[in-house]
């Protein structure tokens, strides 16, 4: 009989706590009771209502999430957050989420991107980001359509200087914004997601081409993945994954 926590214990041993940011929350999000069995689970990039709704029409007793499904202390439980509660306890759902550890970790959300977007030779570098190597050099416009071929992201935001040659490639999955220095001094251009109107201000006079290709899609890939890891571990257990969707769209 598999658990929640022999669930929870397999993925810590995987992306381990230590790995998380001090401000993140992670792993047992909502739970009753970590020794109850668990037979059918969804694993999604987050809880939503669908997804909510998708794991009470399979019969899933747990959710595995990459987003916490509670990041922030809570000051109230109101609207869709409400009924997505109500409908997880109804049904007896627990949730677990595993955000920056997940992130970090060898075979996470960084490494899968990596491996998306087809780079080879890729290291680790400064926790977050992994630099590998494309099989020919790109330009900016053609790295640009190979970014939304690989990923499907559609329009992104970009900066890169007509003449710039493109090799050597940094991601981070999600919001990396913060990270662009460290791309900069390893790489010709950098692939992440959140990136504000400064940071291509600074991408610029860094020298560096950089390429917004969006919170969702950078992440997505890692849950189909999370759930292959999941059903080699526990063969007994029935992973369903749920794609959650991008929560915008582009007009």
């Amino acid at each position: 009989m598999t658990t929640i926590k022999d669930i929870d214990s397999f993925v810590t041993g995987i992306a381990p706590r230590e790995l998380s940011e001090a401000w993140d929350n992670d792993g047992v999000m909502l739970c009753g009771d970590t020794d109850a069995q668990v037979k059918k689970a969804l694993v999604c990039l987050e809880v939503n209502l669908d997804a909510v709704k998708r794991a009470s029409e399979i019969g899933a007793s747990l959710i595995v999430t990459h987003h916490p499904f509670i990041f922030k202390p809570l000051k109230n439980v109101r609207g869709e957050y409400f009924s997505q509660i109500e409908l997880l306890m109804k049904n007896g759902i627990s949730v677990l989420s595993y955000h920056t550890r997940f992130d970090k970790a060898k075979g996470g959300v960084n490494d899968i991107l990596a491996q998306t977007i087809g780079l080879c030779n890729v290291t680790e570098h400064a926790e977050f980001l992994r630099v590998g190597e494309l099989d020919r050099e790109m330009s900016g416009e053609e790295f640009a359509k190979y970014i939304r071929e690989k990923l499907g992201c559609g329009t992104m935001k970009a900066y890169f200087d007509k003449s710039a040659k493109i090799k050597r490639v940094s991601v981070c999955g999600g919001a990396g914004k913060d990270f662009l220095a460290d791309a900069a001094g390893v790489s010709d251009a950098y692939v992440s997601a959140d990136l504000s109107h400064n940071t291509f201000i600074d991408a610029k006079d860094m020298g560096i081409s950089i390429f917004d290709a969006g919170h969702y899609f950078t992440e997505n890939p890692a849950v189909y993945r999370l759930a292959d890891i999941l059903k080699s571990e526990f063969n007994e257990i029935s992973f369903e994954t749920y794609d959650v969707g991008s929560p915008y769209f582009t007009i």
